[in-house]
């Protein structure tokens, strides 16, 4: 009896030895798994950061050719600006030439002379400040 008593017992100590080694895989497997998720996790989140770059690479192209196509219109806005104040400087200086040459023989032609001049220095200064905010 004794025999079959450790035979039962061998029998018990290997299933067991057994059911701990199962043990021991399954939880082997559970680690293999989660490394697994961990893993397929990291390359759900790389390809969002890959899109995400992307994204941000479209929308830098789409903010830079704005930002030329603005550049090209101030540009060409800037020349007819600078056109149309150098046409305004020589009417201003051609006037500027009349008033000088005007005859002060009266008074009243001096006051307007003088009223002339005044209006010419004022839009002169009026045109300097444009220049300035434009600069």
């Amino acid at each position: 009896m004794d025999d079959q008593l450790s035979i039962i017992d061998r029998g018990q100590m290997m299933a067991q030895d057994t059911n701990d080694t199962i043990c021991n895989l399954n939880q082997t497997l559970d680690r293999v798994n989660d490394l697994i998720s961990s893993g397929n996790d990291i390359v759900a989140i790389y390809a969002d950061m890959e899109l995400s770059i992307h994204k941000m690479d479209l929308q830098f192209n789409a903010l830079f050719a704005n930002l030329e196509a603005d550049l090209k219109k101030y540009d060409m806005r800037a020349a007819i600006v600078k056109e149309q104040l150098n046409g305004i400087s020589n009417r201003m200086d051609k006037m500027l030439d009349n008033a000088l040459m005007l005859d002060t023989d009266s008074e009243r032609m001096l006051d307007f002379k003088m009223k002339l001049l005044e209006t010419i220095n004022n839009h002169s200064a009026d045109i300097a400040t444009m220049v300035m905010k434009l600069l």
